[in-house]
């Protein structure tokens, strides 16, 4: 494991970048903004489809990353759909409930075939 600091979507060679989003895709939080500007269109739609319905929270949805002419290479996007702090019943709530999306995060990237994820720090804001 590396640890690095700064814009995750600056990494080289990353197979899945992970992003925590909202039960509707939202791009609300800074890194899900970035990636909708340097993946282009073609990620946006993909996207948009797999969150057209909404998403429980809790859940993982992953999206297809680069496409030609896009400014990042990276295969996939896994969409973590966090809990907000309203969500949660007490410290051992949370933490039952961030460990489970991270178990869900890398069961993706295990599907996908995925070996080098840049990932933030999830469960640590609102």
């Amino acid at each position: 494991m590396k640890v690095y600091t700064g814009d995750i979507t600056q990494l080289k060679g990353m197979d899945m970048i992970v992003c925590g989003d909202t039960s509707k895709g939202g791009c609300e939080g800074q890194l899900a903004k970035r990636l909708v500007e340097v993946l282009g269109q073609g990620y946006a739609d993909d996207k948009k489809s797999k969150f057209k319905d909404g998403v429980a929270l809790g859940e993982v949805v992953v999206c297809k990353g680069s496409l030609s002419g896009s400014q990042l290479t990276v295969g996939w996007v896994a969409h973590a759909v966090l809990h907000q702090k309203r969500n949660y019943h007490g410290d051992e709530d949370k933490r039952k409930k961030v460990e489970a999306i991270y178990v869900k995060i890398f069961s993706k990237a295990v599907q996908h075939k995925c070996t080098d994820i840049a990932m933030p720090l999830l469960g640590s804001g609102k």
